[in-house]
């Protein structure tokens, strides 16, 4: 059975890996978009850490579901240095920069990335926004069977393989409403591995692929203190179907929140989050599987942990925060 599995999951990183999501999926993504949108850089009144941690299908697979971490860290550029320009809203433009370090792991294979980000802000008219962005750096994809989990150990055990990688971004905002875009893995970098013989060599080369991500919320202020916040996401890569998040959070005193989402094809998420001294934060989200993994594998659901730290925060966020 563990040869089934290693062969399983060879052939799917070989051959799926040109015709689906290729990228770790996020539930928290609304509360740090930085994840998904390098344009996002710098888009806080105060500079932000985070640090994530995914458990994809949890009691599935066994041990071979999803896993994912990452640490990232975004900041305007002020006239002193990194610390956020403390006239922002009312200047026509900054620069800012950041940088972010992710993990995933599924199974035998592995995706280490490493990227550098840039943005520049620029305002258009009253509180209204706009900002574009870049992120460059690195993908290490790697392949780890042991020979006695394969049909045919020739030519099997680590390879590694380094590639590079980037993304780009536009973001428009003011205090109640943000919209973006952003393709992600520009460059569309191939992956050559040695695979044995019996594989169909057209899958013998893969190619990182585009993927594209449309996000829009709106915050609604409904009563004193009180805050509704829709928002989706359209997330697309070619030929895998159109796949739509629609969100919905009820905040309190930007202090507290909790929420709901709905991933078609995919899941339903439980979302929960606080702030504490308007310095540290912690997000927590459980997703219900609603695919047909549910059925084969009967997963456990999944399990999503963020943690923050907010940099210089003002007494007056002028911008829309991270904690959408």
């Amino acid at each position: 059975m563990r040869k089934v599995i290693a062969v399983g999951f060879l052939i799917a990183f070989i051959g799926v890996t040109v015709k689906a999501q290729q990228k770790a999926q996020y539930s928290q993504y609304m509360i740090n978009q930085f994840v998904l949108n390098p344009a996002v850089t710098g888009s806080s009144d105060y500079g932000h850490i985070t640090a994530g941690y995914r458990n994809q299908w949890t009691g599935a697979f066994k041990g071979a579901a999803p896993t994912t971490y990452y640490i990232a860290g975004h900041t305007s550029i002020g006239r002193g240095g990194l610390k956020p320009h403390p006239y922002r809203n009312k200047h026509n433009g900054y620069h800012a920069a950041g940088g972010m370090v992710y993990n995933d792991v599924t199974g035998p294979t592995s995706r280490l990335g490493i990227l550098g980000s840039y943005a520049y802000n620029e305002r258009l008219s009253g509180a209204w926004r706009i900002a574009l962005g870049i992120s460059a750096g690195v993908q290490q994809y790697t392949i780890s069977l042991q020979p006695e989990d394969f049909l045919e150990p020739e030519n099997i055990g680590t390879q590694r393989k380094w590639v590079p990688d980037g993304n780009i971004g536009a973001w428009l905002y003011n205090k109640h409403f943000y919209a973006g875009g952003a393709v992600q893995q520009i460059f569309q970098s191939k992956l050559n591995f040695d695979i044995p013989d019996g594989i169909d060599s057209r899958n013998k080369i893969s190619k990182l692929s585009n993927h594209y991500f449309l996000t829009s919320g709106i915050k609604l202020d409904v009563a004193p203190d009180w805050a509704v916040i829709p928002s989706f996401m359209l997330k697309f890569n070619k030929p895998a179907p159109v796949s739509a998040d629609i969100n919905a959070k009820v905040r309190y005193k930007d202090m507290i929140w909790m929420g709901a989402s709905y991933r078609s094809l995919d899941a339903v998420s439980i979302l929960v989050g606080f702030v504490v001294a308007r310095t540290f934060e912690f997000s927590y989200s459980y997703d219900l599987t609603t695919s047909k993994i549910r059925t084969l594998a009967k997963p456990q659901g999944s399990h999503e942990f963020v943690l923050g730290y907010r940099l210089w925060p003002r007494a007056r966020i002028d911008s829309p925060s991270d904690f959408w």
